[in-house]
């Protein structure tokens, strides 16, 4: 998938749900890394409380990478990956509302 990418909890079930990352899969993207190392993907977004969690496979809650949530106006995850590896990040807002999300193949600063 293209980066940055901007999309929108619109129309998604409003609440987050379990704990961070939970089973709430309001809008997912995959993102297959080019080279082995750190992965830092970024969410960026306005009005409304979100959290970005990162899981190895898109449907097993069990297999989280890792979580955050933030009340301010954006969130990152730094991730170790293979390359050829797809991640899958989830963003999950307690309100709707846009966001701005980067993959950036560095640790996160």
């Amino acid at each position: 998938e293209e980066s940055p990418y901007l999309g929108d909890t619109l129309g998604a079930p409003s609440g987050e749900e379990g704990s961070c990352g939970g089973s709430s899969t309001e809008v997912a993207h995959a993102f297959t890394a080019n080279s082995s190392g750190a992965l830092c993907a970024r969410l960026e977004f306005a009005n409304f409380d979100a959290r970005l969690y990162a899981r190895a496979t898109c449907s097993l809650t069990t297999s989280e990478l890792g979580c955050v949530e933030d009340e301010e106006s954006s969130d990152s995850i730094s991730l170790d990956v293979q390359e050829g590896e797809t991640v899958y990040l989830f963003v999950d807002g307690e309100e709707s509302g846009s966001y701005l999300l980067s993959f950036i193949e560095e640790a996160c600063p």
